[in-house]
C-alpha cells in the first residue's frame, strides 16, 4: 500500500537530473499554444524541414530525445530516459504561465534543463494569431462538449480525494474554458507580442550566455498544412 501510495507521489514530483549528469546540447522548441510545435518536430525527426532551416539547427538533433519536461506518467519517464543522454530537444508551451497555476518561467520545473545544459539552441515557431486561433478552433472540434464535462468531472474528483497532493501542473480553467479563453486572448490586439517577447527577455535573462546561435525564428509557409520555412534569426529580443 505504501508503495502504490509513493508511486502516485512520484509521478507529480518535478523532474530533476541526475547529479553529475548535465546535457551537452538542448534544443529548444517553443511557442504559444496551436503554433506547430509537435507537428515542427515531427518534421524534424522525419526530415522533412527545408534545408535553410534545418541547417541551423544542430547536427543529429533528428536522432535526440524529445520530451515536454512534464512530471506526469509517460513524460516523466521520457524526461528521465533524456537525462541519460548528452543531447535532448524539449518542447515547450510559452502559454504554460497563462493558463495554469505557474505563475513564472522561472518557477516551471519543466525549464529545468535549461540551467543545466551546457549550450542551448533556441527555436521559436512565430505562428500568426488567425493560424493559432484556426488551431484551437480545430481541437475544440474534435472534443466533444460531453467530452470536456466528463474530463472535467473527473479532475475535480481526483482532487478531493488527493487534497493534500496536488498536481504540479494543476490548470485554473478546464480544457474548454482554456481554448475559448485563449482564442480571445490571441485576438487581442498585442497580446501575443507581449507573451513572445516576455519569453525571449527569460531566456536571455537567465541562459543566455549558454546561446549556442542567435534565436531560430521559424513560420508556417502560408497556403500549406504547416509546412514551415526560416523566417529570421535574432540576436537580442523582438516580437515577431
Amino acid at each position: 500500500m505504501r508503495h502504490s501510495r509513493m508511486q502516485r507521489i512520484v509521478r507529480h514530483r518535478a523532474p530533476r537530473p541526475k547529479p553529475g549528469l548535465r546535457l551537452k546540447h538542448l534544443l529548444l522548441v517553443s511557442g504559444p499554444s496551436g503554433a506547430g510545435k509537435t507537428t515542427f518536430l515531427a518534421q524534424l525527426l522525419a526530415r522533412q524541414l527545408p534545408t535553410e532551416l534545418s541547417v541551423r539547427l544542430p547536427a543529429g538533433a533528428e536522432n535526440w530525445r524529445v520530451t515536454n519536461g512534464k512530471a506526469d506518467g509517460y513524460a516523466y519517464r521520457l524526461w528521465k530516459g533524456a537525462w541519460n543522454s548528452t543531447e535532448a530537444m524539449l518542447h515547450y508551451d510559452i502559454m504554460r504561465t497563462f493558463a495554469t497555476s505557474i505563475a513564472r518561467y522561472e518557477d516551471d520545473p519543466s525549464l529545468a534543463a535549461l540551467q543545466s545544459a551546457e549550450k542551448i539552441t533556441v527555436l521559436f515557431l512565430a505562428t500568426p494569431a488567425e493560424v493559432l486561433v484556426d488551431q484551437l478552433s480545430r481541437k475544440r472540434s474534435r472534443s466533444t462538449g460531453i467530452s470536456l464535462w466528463a474530463k472535467s468531472i473527473e479532475r475535480n474528483i481526483r482532487r478531493k480525494l488527493r487534497p493534500q497532493r496536488q498536481p504540479v501542473y494543476s490548470g485554473k480553467v478546464g480544457p474548454g474554458q482554456r481554448i475559448a479563453h485563449l482564442t480571445q486572448c490571441y485576438q487581442e490586439s498585442g497580446f501575443l507580442e507581449a507573451r513572445s517577447r516576455e519569453w525571449i527577455l527569460f531566456l536571455e535573462r537567465s541562459v543566455g550566455h549558454k546561446f549556442a546561435s542567435p534565436v531560430i525564428y521559424a513560420e508556417p509557409v502560408p497556403g500549406e498544412d504547416l509546412r514551415f520555412r526560416l523566417a529570421k534569426c535574432v540576436s537580442g529580443s523582438v516580437p515577431y
